[in-house]
């Protein structure tokens, strides 16, 4: 009985042994045509990394069907107003960085200036959104402005909860 025990366990060390080494193996299995056809990315010159403000845009702009001229309009509209994000984006950024710190050290005045800065860049940050939303419905047809109302309220309702 003994002997059975003893081989069992040898057996199971023995197969554990070879499946962790398994694991460790630095080769993989060549790919199959099927599978290399699927994983081989469309060539497009114009694409852009995929950010969380391009999800954002493209949830307002879900449904909405535009046009080339719409489009060019819009990415103007865009990036007028992306530079003048940017600096608020790096302002808040800062201003997070100077709450912490001074939180560290238990400067209440450092704490309480450093949050004030934080509101102040937000508030600016929502006036160039609300500018931009406004600026961008313009291009808009009526139509296309029902389903974008639409589409803003929507995140105004995710963002809310």
């Amino acid at each position: 009985m003994r002997t059975r025990h003893l081989a069992s366990l040898s057996l199971a060390l023995t197969l554990g042994a070879a499946s962790f080494a398994a694991a460790q193996s630095t080769t993989t299995p060549a790919p199959t045509e099927a599978a290399q056809a699927q994983a081989t990315p469309v060539a497009n010159t114009t694409a852009r990394p995929r950010h969380r403000h391009r999800r954002h845009h493209s949830r307002l702009f879900r449904g909405v069907h535009l046009t080339t001229d719409q489009r060019a309009k819009l990415s103007n509209i865009r990036d007028q107003y992306r530079t003048q994000a940017r600096s608020l984006f790096r302002q808040i950024r800062t201003a997070r960085h100077a709450v912490r710190s001074a939180a560290a050290r238990t400067d209440t005045a450092a704490v309480t200036a450093a949050r004030a800065t934080v509101h102040d860049a937000r508030a600016k940050f929502a006036s160039i959104r609300t500018q931009w939303m406004a600026d961008a419905r313009g291009v808009l047809t009526p139509d296309q402005q029902t389903q974008f109302d639409k589409n803003a309220a929507k995140l105004r309702r995710h963002q809310q909860t």
